[in-house]
């Protein structure tokens, strides 16, 4: 006799279960019976996976990550198989959205480094005629340095020249102060008019005296 499957035991009375039924008594059909055996393997499966899952994410491979995610989605139930086709599709925007980010970024990054040697181009190109600049600069000024030092050294001997004239000048003028006071006391003297004489005489020995001190400080009279 051969061994009952679970689904024909259970239409079976509890009598008869050990007798060959002549036809099945179940309402169940064939495609519902297939439909079990369908649920079985898959829920074998998934046990299978998720050991396989836990043993590859431990080893770090693609494929183990990604029956880890189906099944942290998904799970045990088959109801939510219906979830994949989302999934699916949101990975799939996902992974359209990095290639772009990865193409632009591709493209850009050799324009900016383009740009970045353009902008460091024409900086050293502004450097290089600064340089030159003062370079022809600091030539010029040099150029017109030697030129105008013959000019500095007659300037300066005239300007001696002048200081010296100057002091001959000063010294005339305190001559002249010197003869009027001393013509002054001689007419003061002539009318008898002592004190006039005396203060006259006092004036020119001040004047006398500022002189002295002035040629002694080097200071024109």
């Amino acid at each position: 006799m051969e061994p009952r499957t679970r689904v024909e035991a259970r239409c079976l009375p509890a009598g008869e279960i050990g007798a060959s039924p002549a036809a099945p008594c179940c309402s169940e059909s064939g495609d519902e019976r297939k439909n079990l055996e369908e649920k079985s393997d898959i829920n074998v499966t998934v046990l299978i996976g998720s050991k396989q899952v836990s043993e590859g994410t431990d080893n770090g491979d693609l494929p183990s990550y990604v029956s880890a995610f189906i099944e942290k989605e998904v799970g045990n139930d088959l109801k939510s198989l219906k979830k994949l086709d989302k999934l699916i599709e949101q990975r799939t925007v996902s992974k359209m959205q990095l290639e772009e980010q990865v193409l632009t970024i591709s493209s850009e990054i050799p324009k900016r480094i383009q740009s970045a040697l353009k902008n460091a181009e024409e900086s050293k190109r502004f450097l290089n005629q600064f340089l030159e600049q003062e370079t022809h600069l600091f030539s010029a000024i040099n150029s017109h340095l030697l030129t105008a030092q013959p000019w500095m050294d007659d300037l300066g001997a005239m300007i001696s020249q002048i200081e010296e004239i100057e002091r001959h000048l000063a010294y005339l003028k305190w001559i002249s102060q010197i003869e009027e006071l001393s013509d002054n006391i001689q007419q003061y003297l002539m009318t008898n008019n002592v004190p006039e004489a005396a203060s006259t005489l006092v004036s020119m020995a001040e004047l006398d005296i500022n002189a002295f001190i002035r040629s002694c400080l080097g200071i024109a009279i």
